[in-house]
């Protein structure tokens, strides 16, 4: 028998009390998928998706959740300066382990902007005990 739980309106599912834990989340271009119905992503697919919508969702901008996401526009503008730097990864940090309990960020690091405007944050962190690292396009 299978116990549903949500957490931070993705469903968590224990599927005969074993410590197979399954992740999911609708995919955010609500792909159509098998049986069309919108496709559904899971376990570290559904993570990732939801530290980039954390990272690139713009606070207030969420109707009853104006606390969710970063204040990266506030950067907008600013010299890429060490001290900006470490302002923007101690958000991320702060902002990721408030609304996703389920990663543990061990580090945040920049890459330059490349000739298209874009910068890259790979973030490294910890999943269910195994270490993962993800690249992030933030458009500058």
């Amino acid at each position: 028998m299978a116990t549903i739980k949500t957490l931070n309106n993705l469903d968590v599912t224990r599927i005969n009390n074993q410590e197979n834990i399954i992740y999911s989340d609708l995919e955010k271009n609500f792909v159509i998928g098998r049986n069309n119905d919108i496709k559904l992503l899971e376990n570290d697919s559904a993570i990732i998706q939801s530290l980039w919508n954390i990272l690139l969702t713009k606070k207030g901008e969420l109707p009853f959740l104006n606390d969710f996401g970063t204040n990266l526009d506030k950067y907008l503008f600013e010299q890429a300066t060490e001290d900006i730097l470490d302002e923007v990864k101690d958000e991320f940090i702060k902002e990721i382990n408030k609304w996703d309990s389920r990663v543990a960020i061990i580090d945040v690091k920049f890459q330059s902007i490349g000739e298209n405007g874009v910068a890259k944050v790979d973030l490294l962190f910890s999943l269910n005990g195994e270490v993962k690292k993800q690249s992030f396009p933030i458009p500058t």
